[in-house]
Formats: structure tokens, C-alpha cells, sequence
């Protein structure tokens, strides 16, 4: 089953103080509390490849391999899941809204393997949380101005 997931938040910042924060490759993984123990396997100027812990719940945690990649000329990022429990894409695009205002728009397109249907809700509702959370914490960063 795929899990498909649209949100998206207004910042009180420049795009390029979003675009900071978003961009960072070697801190991405700091604003998604699911992910722990992240290890770069390798990078270039636009993509990390590396493996991390994800949290499953009370099911404990399960290895993901993922490629993050940036694109900073349509300023979007981009993970894709390719090995663990979670396969697909996060897409994360920011676009200037007004002066000092941007938007954040965050596509999740995934499947979940070995989790059973009665339960697909319950992993949604987690990675929507997940990403909410992630999109606060940018918020507050960028507007703060760190």
C-alpha cells in the first residue's frame, strides 16, 4: 500500500535562510526525529547517500538506506528510500511567497513493506507528525535567523 502525504508551511523568513537550513545535506536529518544513527556512506556537491536508524514505534528501529539529493537551481531536495522498512520519495520544494516569506511544500509518496493494513493508518499518522514537526523546527530556525 502506498502511503501518500501533501503538506506544506508558510515562513516568516527569506527563502534563502529557509534554503539554509533545508539544503544542509550534512544536517537534514537532524529535523526528522524518526531518524537516528545516520552514517554518509558517501557525498558529492548534490547527494548524500547514507544509512540510518528509523524508528518504528513500539516495533524499534529497522536499517534504511537513502540517497538525499538537492537540486539548488528549483531549490527542492529530495530522499529516496531504497532499502528498509519505508520505500519511495520525500520531495521537499520551497517557493518565495513575498518579501521575507516563504512556503514549504513536502510530497511524501512511499511504501511500507511488513506492516499490516489494520495498521497503515497509524504509520501515516507517524510520518505525518514527522514531517509537521520537521516543518516547525524549520519555521522556528529560519524566522529565529540561526
Amino acid at each position: 500500500m502506498v502511503i501518500e502525504i501533501s503538506t506544506s508551511q508558510d515562513v516568516r523568513a527569506p527563502i534563502e535562510k529557509v534554503w539554509e537550513i533545508v539544503g544542509d545535506l550534512q544536517n537534514e536529518h537532524k529535523l526528522w526525529s524518526e531518524f537516528r544513527g545516520v552514517k554518509i556512506l558517501s557525498k558529492t556537491r548534490s547527494t548524500v547517500e547514507r544509512e540510518a536508524m528509523i524508528r518504528r514505534g513500539p516495533m524499534g528501529e529497522e536499517k534504511s538506506l537513502q540517497i538525499l539529493s538537492i537540486d539548488p537551481d528549483h531549490l527542492t531536495t529530495t530522499l529516496t528510500m531504497t532499502k528498509g522498512l519505508l520505500l519511495g520519495t520525500r520531495k521537499i520544494t520551497l517557493t518565495e511567497i513575498g518579501k521575507d516569506q516563504t512556503k514549504i511544500d513536502v510530497e511524501w509518496k512511499a511504501e511500507m513493506k511488513g506492516v499490516p493494513a489494520f495498521a497503515m493508518g497509524l504509520a501515516k499518522g507517524s510520518i505525518s507528525g514527522a514531517t509537521e514537526r520537521a516543518l516547525a523546527e524549520i519555521a522556528e530556525d529560519a524566522e529565529r535567523g540561526e
